[in-house]
């Protein structure tokens, strides 16, 4: 198998500098910085490939052109004690001299290294910082140690004019530099960006590996790969959402080609001696080989004792932050945050994480921040595969302990997955085994107890169940008489409201009344007051009609200004109770009396239910006592709101033969008077809460004498 030329989700070392491509142009200019200016900033998006240009691709420039001397790329994370005198400068100088640069300041630490050569020149030196936006990220709360640092080395560079700088960092933290580089040569005006590769850079990444490897890219096979790592998602239907992008991720690139080559050279049956298209279209799927590429490393790691479980947890909880962002772990003796050295060396070696050496020990992190989201997404598609009754029972309620078949599954588990079990799993296996053993151990204790109680309960249920039926057959007397009492009163109510109804031709209103301008159901309720009053129907409810403290008494308030608040226990009761079963004689009253005006108040309902708005400002205005214009009355109001609707013209009221009401007859002024009064009666309603309770009313009514009309108008 031929060697595999390009390195994964790794960065680029000085010894991969013969496989590094696509950098030239960017190598050139950021050299030729370095050897001119004293500060030089190199900023990035994160994953642009900054290390890795930093190492593979500058170093070696440097030394070509020997111009200038490198130390040792340095960071200021490692394993320096956040309550030493400098936690940056600790870890900074251990970087840069192992064993020997804790406890000095840059300047005593490069005053030991820095002289002049045998001709009494001083040889430049490069000093070069690469993530230098941790400085930012690690122990944010160190102010004071982080100004000093740059306090240092600004003394530093200002004593050895032979020594420059380079800070390496992401592209995001730059504002939080802006604040020190006055402490710093020239403020640090010299800055080049690194963009993500592009297109034509790509390609010769793609293709110079692969052919000094012995296994080039036919033509086109290369820009078809550039091309599927370019394309971005636009959010629109065209091009099936997607369209090629300026640039190509480089840590994209290299999983994407290191999967490719491995699959490729791996076919014993291929023999192609090129990768072509095909190959391209069957195997460089970014996102595939992402989740591949962590697959494969699992596969790997899973040494006797380390589930996939647990190595999935490992990645999910120990490597990637709640935030979403890369974690670090520290190598122990044996363990690396619970893992096993020996899985843990052989993610290592799959490069899927990355070791960083700090002040003699090892800390590791995913290689790659790209790799967080196929990481996450794959473990819960796998999660949602995955099978144990303990860690589901954990996750529903970390609380309750397991019991009956929930346990017994639980302990099943365990003796054929040991392994698949975290330690807090096993502890709620313990301690629901434990306490199902006592509570065992208590139903056996109760058994004999109740052995004992029942005996004796035995003879006190014959006599309870004696008593029983005595009070249960005294209680269904009572029943039965209650019964026949309620039966026969609802009966005497049904009468009177029947009575009622059919004595409206029998029960004259006031000549007075009769002979003024109320008409409608003013006049109807007159009508039907002479036979069952106010009184009589709040003595047959048991309750009051309105509610304490409205303005109705026992007579009805004929003024529109002025409303009670009806009491909606009432309303149910008489939606219950005052209509009476449809009959020859009741359909002949409603026809006569009420059909017209019942007619027009559903209309009204519907006209201001589907005006929300102007019922809750009319019902707003009987809410606040101000209805204009004062001392002009309610209905006026409404009269100049709504007369001028032609009710009359509506085919349900012309069809409909004029009422008599003691010799006077409706006219189209009395349709739209009663209008009028219903648009108030529905807005007053509205105030007080009962419109619901008395649109039930109505439409009871109308279902028992006049259904045709209801299923149509009904809203």
């Amino acid at each position: 198998m031929l060697e595999n030329p390009y390195v994964g989700p790794a960065s680029f070392t000085k010894e991969d500098s013969k496989r590094f491509f696509g950098r030239t142009g960017e190598t050139r200019e950021l050299a030729s910085l370095v050897i001119a200016r004293r500060a030089v900033l190199l900023y990035a998006q994160s994953g642009a490939g900054k290390t890795s240009l930093l190492q593979a691709s500058l170093i070696p420039e440097l030394e070509r052109r020997k111009r200038v001397e490198t130390f040792p790329i340095a960071r200021v994370t490692g394993s320096a004690n956040p309550s030493s005198a400098n936690l940056y400068l600790e870890n900074a100088l251990a970087n840069l001299f192992p064993g020997g640069g804790n406890g000095r300041t840059f300047s005593e630490a490069f005053g030991a290294v820095l002289s002049a050569d045998a001709t009494g020149r001083s040889q430049p030196h490069l000093l070069i910082f690469d993530q230098f936006e941790e400085i930012f990220t690690i122990h944010p709360e160190l102010t004071e140690q982080r100004t000093a640092f740059f306090e240092q080395l600004g003394q530093c560079l200002v004593a050895y004019p032979q020594l420059s700088l380079l800070l390496s960092m992401r592209e995001d933290y730059l504002a939080d530099l802006e604040a020190y580089v006055v402490l710093l040569p020239d403020r640090v005006r010299a800055r080049m960006r690194l963009e993500r590769l592009g297109v034509e850079n790509a390609r010769e990444a793609i293709r110079e590996p692969a052919a000094l490897a012995g296994m080039p890219f036919a033509a086109g096979a290369a820009e078809a790969l550039v091309d599927n790592l370019r394309r971005i998602r636009t959010g629109t239907a065209g091009a099936n959402g997607f369209a090629l992008g300026q640039y190509v991720e480089p840590v994209q690139l290299q999983i994407v080609c290191r999967q490719l080559w491995t699959r490729i050279s791996g076919d014993a049956s291929r023999k192609k001696a090129e990768i072509d298209a095909a190959d391209v279209i069957k195997y460089a799927s970014v996102d595939d080989a992402l989740t591949q590429f962590y697959r494969d490393s699992l596969a790997k790691a899973r040494v006797p004792g380390v589930s996939e479980r647990a190595l999935r947890r490992w990645f999910g909880e120990r490597l990637i932050t709640p935030a979403g962002t890369r974690g670090l772990v520290f190598r122990g003796e044996t363990e690396t945050e619970g893992m096993p050295n020996t899985a843990v060396d052989i993610l290592r070696d799959c490069y899927i994480i990355r070791a960083d050496l700090r002040g003699g020990t090892a800390w590791y992190e995913l290689a790659h921040d790209r790799l967080v989201d196929p990481v996450r997404e794959d473990n819960l598609a796998w999660k949602a595969s995955y099978y144990n009754p303990v860690a589901t029972a954990l996750e529903r309620n970390p609380d309750k302990l397991l019991t009956g078949t929930g346990l017994a599954e639980g302990l099943q588990f365990e003796k054929e997955h040991s392994q698949e079990l975290s330690d807090e799993e096993r502890l709620l296996l313990r301690r629901s085994d434990e306490e199902e053993k006592k509570a065992v151990s208590r139903r056996k204790r109760n058994q004999l107890i109740a052995a004992a109680v029942a005996t004796l309960l035995l003879g006190l249920s014959v006599f309870a169940l004696v008593q029983m039926y005595l009070a249960k057959k005294a209680e269904r007397n009572a029943e039965t008489a209650l019964s026949a009492e309620e039966a026969a009163k609802q009966a005497r109510l049904q009468d009177d409201v029947n009575n009622t109804w059919v004595a409206l031709d029998d029960t004259p209103c006031s000549e007075a009344f009769a002979n003024s301008s109320v008409v409608g159901v003013r006049l109807l309720f007159c009508e039907l007051s002479k036979y069952m009053s106010a009184s009589r129907v709040e003595q047959l409810s048991g309750m009051q009609i309105f509610l304490p403290g409205g303005p109705h008494g026992d007579t009805p308030n004929w003024h529109a200004d002025t409303f009670g608040h009806y009491n909606p226990a009432f309303v149910t009761w008489a939606t219950d109770n005052l209509l009476p079963l449809r009959s020859e004689a009741t359909q002949k009253v409603y026809d006569t009396y009420m059909q017209r005006d019942a007619r027009i108040f559903l209309i009204a309902y519907t006209t201001l239910n589907n005006k929300p708005k102007e019922l809750e400002n009319m019902a707003n205005i009987y809410r606040s006592g101000s209805i204009p214009p004062p001392g002009n009355g309610g209905v006026s109001w409404l009269e100049k709101r709504f007369f001028d609707t032609p009710i009359d013209e509506d085919p349900d009221l012309k069809s409909l033969p004029p009422p008599q009401w003691r010799g006077k007859s409706a006219s189209a002024q009395t349709d739209a008077y009663v209008y009028c009064t219903a648009m108030g009666f529905w807005a007053r309603r509205e105030a007080d809460g009962t419109r619901p309770l008395f649109y039930q009313f109505l439409t009871k009514m109308l279902q028992t004498y006049d259904s045709d009309f209801q299923r149509r108008r009904a809203p």
